[in-house]
């Protein structure tokens, strides 16, 4: 009979343990959706990068695509997922990132976005930046983007008509034939039949 309970004790011990043990991974493994912004204080001649990013979402139905007031978006959405794996714990996460140039100086809302994560509305919320007037449009400097290790800069865009959007009775062959560049490179100088 003793044994029998010490091993009931026992069973209850380690089953208690392994409970305890598995807790911290589900509290720590909520869902997070958050705006994140490479610079607060640009300067008008900056690029930004703004990466909206879900934590431990299971199933991403859908992102909704912010509107950026005061901002030329210069790429995006583009999309990234990622997998990190610390002390035991694994973090999934999915971003969608946008590259934006400010238009005007000030304080200046980035608006923050919903997405469907796991059969629920969830909700990132906006960042305020403040755009300095410094190094302006007519600064002699190519714009540059904040990376990890400071800032670099960026090749400067070729200049391009922003008359690209078709209105009506407008041909489309005269709107690409006015709109569109393409460069071509080759890697070979010579070539065989």
């Amino acid at each position: 009979m003793i044994k029998f309970l010490r091993g009931l004790i026992s069973y209850w011990s380690i089953s208690l343990l392994l409970i305890l043990l598995s807790l911290p991974a589900t509290i720590f493994s909520q869902v997070k959706f958050y705006t994140m912004v490479s610079e607060k204080q640009p300067d008008l001649s900056q690029y930004i990068q703004v990466d909206y990013t879900i934590e431990n979402g299971k199933s991403v139905e859908r992102i909704a695509t912010p509107t950026f007031k005061n901002f030329k978006i210069i790429q995006g959405p583009s999309q990234s997922s990622g997998m990190t794996y610390i002390n035991g714990e694994m973090t999934q996460s999915k971003s969608l990132t946008y590259i934006l140039q400010p238009l005007v100086a000030g304080k200046i809302q980035i608006p923050g976005t919903t997405a469907i994560v796991d059969g629920k509305t969830i909700q990132a919320d906006g960042v305020t930046i403040e755009v300095k007037k410094s190094g302006g449009r007519g600064s002699s400097q190519p714009p540059s983007f904040p990376g990890a290790g400071g800032s670099f800069p960026l090749m400067e865009e070729p200049q391009v008509n922003e008359e690209y959007v078709l209105k009506a009775g407008e041909s489309f062959q005269q709107k690409i034939k006015n709109n569109l560049f393409v460069k071509g490179e080759v890697n070979k100088t010579t070539c065989y039949e």
